[in-house]
């Protein structure tokens, strides 16, 4: 973006690779990302939700691993968003065990993860598409009796 003297800040590029991920580029968005430190840069937890979202939408799970772990490098903290996402991923690479462990891990007292409900409906849909209709009753029922802080959606009933 230099190159053509347009000011390069930390909002247009995490536009720029939310615009990738949105367009199905995730390669594109994931080397915004890492193009950052030559623009003097600092990514924030906004760039890795849209690298991670990217990710997940292009059924690379792993890949979306990888962002969530160069997030923590980068003594960014993960959002609700950013477990979303990574739960989406799972969902999306068929890795319900990985997004059931999300759920655990969120769930423990000094986890740096949290959950809201588009995590958890995710968790849901990925454990549907695996036959393991008991442990998504398990998650709607934990939302039906508030134990995650928050009620199901309508999404929730669908998943």
């Amino acid at each position: 973006m230099r190159e053509q003297s347009v000011e390069v800040n930390l909002f247009h590029q995490n536009a720029a690779i939310n615009a990738c991920s949105r367009a199905g580029q995730w390669q594109l968005a994931l080397q915004l990302l890492a193009a950052m430190p030559d623009e003097r840069l600092c990514a924030d937890v906004v760039s890795y939700n849209a690298a991670i979202n990217a990710c997940a939408k292009a059924d690379l799970w792993r890949t979306a691993f990888e962002q969530l772990t160069l997030l923590a490098v980068g003594r960014n903290q993960p959002s609700e968003v950013t477990c979303g996402a990574i739960i989406s991923a799972c969902e999306r690479g068929s890795q319900w065990l990985k997004a059931l462990c999300l759920i655990e891990e969120a769930d423990s007292a000094d986890s740096a993860l949290s959950l809201n409900a588009v995590g958890v409906n995710a968790a849901i849909t990925a454990l549907e598409k695996a036959g393991k209709w008991q442990d998504a009753l398990l998650l709607l029922s934990d939302c039906l009796r508030g134990a995650r802080g928050f009620g199901p959606t309508l999404v929730t009933f669908n998943a």
